[in-house]
C-alpha cells in the first residue's frame, strides 16, 4: 500500500499586522500541525497523525516600507507527500 495523497489544509491564517523597523520583527512560526489548527486552520492526513506531521516555513520579505512578510507553511505527511499555506504579515 502506497500513500500518495497530501494532506489536507482547510481555512485561512488571518494576516498579521504589527508595528515594527523590520521583518524580524515577525513573530516566530509555528512548528507544529496543533498549533496552526490552533490559528483556525483544519489539517488532516489519510495515513498520518497530526502528531507525526511535519511543519516546516518559509518567510519571504519584500517592500521597504511597509515590510510584508509572506510566510509559506508546507505540511508534510510520512510518506513524503506535502501541502502548503500561506499567511502575510
Amino acid at each position: 500500500i502506497q500513500d500518495v495523497t497530501p494532506p489536507s489544509i482547510s481555512g485561512a491564517l488571518a494576516v498579521i499586522s504589527l508595528e515594527g523597523c523590520n521583518a524580524g520583527d515577525a513573530p516566530p512560526p509555528e512548528t507544529t500541525a496543533a498549533s496552526l489548527e490552533a490559528l483556525g486552520l483544519v489539517i488532516t492526513d489519510n495515513c498520518t497523525e497530526d502528531a507525526l506531521l511535519t511543519v516546516s516555513s518559509n518567510d519571504v520579505m519584500s517592500g521597504s516600507c511597509p515590510v510584508v512578510v509572506t510566510r509559506t507553511y508546507t505540511v508534510t505527511d510520512g510518506c513524503g507527500n506535502d501541502a502548503t499555506v500561506e499567511q502575510t504579515i
